[in-house]
């Protein structure tokens, strides 16, 4: 079995090597800890390579920011004063 770095697996992914320290990190990349080093298994970056993901920013909850925030003056259809 042949095991990557995180910079070997950031290029086949095409991510930055911080990224795939994340995804070590979250365990969404299953990898063995060598000292302060992760290897991975290259059957795992297949296995993760091959979800399919959506591109982009996922969008943030409603229910994470209700509408509580208050008008501007220009919002209520006051003008600022000179």
């Amino acid at each position: 079995m042949r095991y990557l770095t995180t910079r070997e697996a950031a290029a086949i992914l095409g991510v930055d090597p911080s990224r795939v320290r994340l995804l070590c990190q979250r365990g969404r990349i299953k990898t063995i800890r060598i000292g302060n080093t992760y290897a991975i298994p290259e059957g795992e970056l297949q296995r993760f390579g091959a979800i399919p993901r959506r591109a982009g920013r996922p969008r943030r909850s409603q229910t994470a920011f209700p509408q509580t925030a208050t008008k501007t003056p220009f919002q209520q259809g006051v003008l600022p004063s000179q």
